[in-house]
């Protein structure tokens, strides 16, 4: 109906600004889940920088509701201003392009999951 409802996202997201965001099911649940990157140092010198985002991958739970995949389970380190993220296949394999400002672009590849084998 074009009709939206805010929600909140974790404050995680919110301590810095988001510049750059993609929609893809990371952990393969059929939810959207959101990757977002950002950062911001167009101020004034006096001002600061806003720059204490390193990316985030946000796993979708249902009803509008998202949790922040810590960075040690995500890998995500994503430094820097951040314009853009683009998804792509690299080598049959699920990978993250991050451009950013002044910098070189980031690759993050998607390593496959590795389940424990049970013993019986």
């Amino acid at each position: 109906d074009g009709k939206f409802t805010p929600a909140l996202l974790p404050y995680q997201v919110q301590l810095s600004t988001v510049n750059a965001a993609t929609v893809t099911d990371i952990n393969g649940d059929d939810l959207p889940d959101l990757i977002t990157a950002g950062n911001l140092a167009s101020f004034q010198p006096q001002f600061g920088s806003i720059d204490a985002g390193f990316g985030h991958v946000l796993i979708n739970q249902g009803k509008r509701i998202f949790s922040v995949l810590s960075d040690q389970r995500s890998g995500l380190m994503v430094t820097g201003i951040t314009k853009d993220i683009a998804q792509m296949q690299y080598r049959g394999s699920f990978t993250l392009i991050f451009a950013r400002n002044n910098n070189q672009v980031l690759m993050y590849i998607k390593q496959p999951v590795q389940h424990k084998s049970v013993k019986k």
